[in-house]
């Protein structure tokens, strides 16, 4: 049986991408953000993946799940494969915003 863990990983691999909103990964797996957390926490202590929380001032983004994965690959240096990944986290955050800031309209 496939655990939680490495369905994360799947997804990473299906999209071809090094990384995602948590809810991303809970909607393509068809699963609570809850039980993606688990998955996401095993891997955490892995060093197999990282996650990054993210806000942002807008009244219609509270309480809204923000967080990012993002897929440690193992280079020669742990060290590359952390800033890369942090990298890749900070990359799907800004365009998000950016396309959040240019449809979104505060009434």
């Amino acid at each position: 049986m496939i655990s939680r863990a490495d369905e994360i990983l799947t997804v990473f691999r299906d999209r071809d991408v090094r990384a995602l909103f948590v809810t991303e990964i809970a909607s393509a797996l068809g699963i609570p953000t809850e039980a993606v957390d688990e998955g996401c926490a095993e891997l955490v202590g892995n060093s197999a993946l990282m996650t990054v929380e993210n806000t942002f001032p807008d009244p219609h983004l509270a309480g809204v799940n923000l967080r990012i994965a993002a897929v440690i690959l193992q280079p020669d240096d742990e060290a590359q494969g952390f800033a890369a990944a942090l990298e890749a986290a900070r990359a799907c955050w800004e365009t998000w915003l950016t396309e959040f800031l240019g449809s979104h309209r505060c009434q």
